[in-house]
């Protein structure tokens, strides 16, 4: 029984944690590249952990967790961003893709060695690899497969964008009652205040007033490049490139569902791509003489800053701390 709970908690956790993996993604800018308050993509990310903060930059990444103790542990992980180890990754669109892999896999690793840290239970390659694919399975099955079930009961005679929408609309409402509904998990509830607190961080730390609790404090838990806004973009931009999929003639019931779900998972890389491209140039949206398509774009995660609501909480001072800690060990390298 107690493996069963410790099983069920760490779906929880990992549910949480696939959804903030995609968190601050770290645009291309070069280490050491000055920041500009309010101008200039900081090229510093981040997720919640358990009972902690990941901080991601071009040099490495930095986790910091409050341990039973009550103490801060630091630590400091060397990693090359894939896109620098193969080139074709830096390329448009495909590193939108790649940033969406490398995060998940980077993502889970951090969650696994922070539910260490705060708790002492380490988990086996074989336990993580079994919840990480179970957690995408479900996934799967409510984003992708009920969705494109709902898509199969619309009229044919509707037009093929009309029916993405409302199998858009679908996916986009199971989400939101997904992480709402993981919210009142308690573990899950600290670790979106967590999430808050690497927003805040962040924040002050791009708006150059320091590494502080104190300039953290009064700063926004909420953050444009949220990897929650990502994730609306995608049910956006998903609308419009599932509309495209064609439907083979002579196939109903259940041949119709596995083509339009196979056919969705083969174009989730194309739907990552351009959506991370979204975020970029939302980035750029609110400097002086921003054109079109940032103003747009920025226009366009409105939506999911307030989904941000679901999501983050206004962090108290002990996790602001944290937050503080992973940023500086980040940033100092070791």
């Amino acid at each position: 029984m107690a493996g069963l709970r410790g099983g069920i908690r760490k779906l929880h956790l990992l549910g949480s944690g696939l959804l903030l993996a995609a968190d601050e993604t770290v645009p291309d800018v070069p280490v050491g590249a000055e920041t500009v308050a309010l101008t200039v993509v900081d090229p510093v990310g981040g997720q919640a952990v358990v009972e902690g903060v990941m901080m991601r930059a071009p040099g490495g990444v930095g986790l910091a967790v409050r341990l039973s103790d009550g103490s801060i542990h630091a630590e400091f992980h060397d990693h090359t961003p894939w896109r620098r180890r193969l080139a074709p990754l830096a390329w448009p669109v495909v590193r939108g893709a790649a940033a969406m892999l490398e995060a998940l896999s980077l993502g889970v690793k951090m969650l696994d060695r922070s539910l260490e840290l705060a708790t002492g239970e380490r988990s086996g390659k074989a336990e993580s690899a079994f919840s990480l694919l179970f957690g995408l399975l479900i996934a799967v099955v409510l984003f992708m497969v009920l969705p494109a079930w709902i898509h199969g009961q619309t009229p044919l005679a509707w037009h093929p964008l009309a029916r993405a929408a409302v199998e858009g609309g679908v996916r986009l409402g199971l989400f939101v009652g997904y992480v709402a509904l993981l919210g009142r998990h308690a573990e899950v509830a600290t670790l979106y205040a967590y999430h808050g607190a690497e927003h805040q961080v962040i924040h002050a730390h791009e708006a150059g007033l320091g590494e502080t609790v104190e300039a953290a404090r009064g700063q926004s838990p909420r953050h444009p490049r949220c990897g929650t806004s990502f994730l609306f973009l995608t049910a956006v931009v998903g609308i419009v490139v599932f509309a495209l999929i064609p439907r083979p003639e002579g196939i109903e019931g259940a041949l119709a569902l596995g083509w339009r779900v196979g056919a969705k998972l083969l174009l989730l890389p194309v739907v990552a791509g351009l959506s991370f491209e979204l975020i970029r140039a939302a980035g750029r949206g609110n400097r002086p003489g921003a054109g079109v398509l940032p103003r747009l774009a920025l226009s366009l995660t409105a939506p999911g800053q307030w989904l941000q609501r679901l999501t983050t909480m206004r962090a108290q001072d002990g996790q602001l701390e944290v937050a503080v800690a992973a940023l500086a060990v980040t940033r100092r390298g070791r």
